[in-house]
This record gives structure tokens, C-alpha cells and sequence, in this order.
């Protein structure tokens, strides 16, 4: 599957969407654009890309992930970001992004995983740094 126009480093399947018949699949790397491909289990030779590309980073998406209580997709990027993306709704927020959550740090982030219970978000960053972070505000629960 062709697409994208830098490296390939990240791949994520979407659970909510993905159904009996398609994979839906998210893919990203060295550039900012994040890909949505629809795989059909009868014939992976007819997968496309959908042409839904998001662009809510500034440079390079490290990570891709959905998870919490709602299979929110999560990525962590280059840009010192960390981002909740509302995939589901589709409806750009401030009609300009879909992200609802922005975890702004002072490096990368390289990882981005949420607990069980979908309280907080916890992120490495390349500052050496493990964070944990309460979603409801955006803020940041460690000490610095």
C-alpha cells in the first residue's frame, strides 16, 4: 500500500470502525500526515486508502493508538505533542482540528498509553521524562 511519502513508522487498527468484512487501519511516520487505509479481508490486494488524511501535528507522528474506555485514537509526535484525535464524530473541533486533547511537552513525545479506567494519560518524552496526566483537564498530575 502506497501513500505516504516519508518512512512508515507507525501503524494502529481501528477497533470501533474495523468490522466483519474491513480492517480500518491508521499508518503515519516521518511526516505529519496520518493515513487511513480500508482493508478488505477477502482481498487485502483491493486495499485503499480512503483519502481521509489527518493533520494535527506539526512534524513527525511517533505513535499511534487507540485505547481508553472508547478506543480513543492517541499519537505522539515530534512536535511535542501528545493528542487525543476524535476520529468518531469526524467533526473538526473550533473548525480547525480533531484534536480534543492536546499534552503539550518540552521535547518529543515518543509514546503515549491510557489507563484502564480512562482517567489519565501517561507519555514519554525525550526529555527523560515519564509524565502522567489528568485528561479531563489536560494538565499534568507529576511533579517537575
Amino acid at each position: 500500500m502506497k501513500g505516504h511519502k516519508r518512512a512508515v513508522g507507525a501503524l494502529a487498527v481501528d477497533p470501533v470502525t474495523s468490522n466483519s468484512e474491513t480492517a480500518i487501519i491508521y499508518s503515519s511516520g516521518s511526516e505529519r500526515d496520518i493515513k487511513r487505509w480500508e482493508i478488505p479481508y477477502a482481498n487485502v490486494g483491493a486495499a485503499t486508502e480512503s483519502g481521509e488524511t489527518i493533520v494535527e501535528h506539526d512534524t513527525s507522528v511517533n505513535m499511534i493508538r487507540f485505547q481508553g474506555e472508547d478506543a480513543d485514537m492517541w499519537t505522539a509526535s515530534a512536535d511535542n505533542t501528545a493528542r487525543r484525535i476524535d476520529i468518531q464524530t469526524k467533526a473538526k473541533k473550533n473548525g480547525t482540528s480533531w484534536s480534543d486533547v492536546v499534552l503539550k511537552h518540552p521535547d518529543y513525545v515518543n509514546d503515549v498509553v491510557v489507563e484502564p479506567r480512562g482517567r489519565w494519560a501517561i507519555t514519554a518524552c525525550r526529555d527523560e521524562e515519564v509524565r502522567v496526566w489528568d485528561i479531563s483537564v489536560g494538565s499534568s498530575l507529576s511533579p517537575h
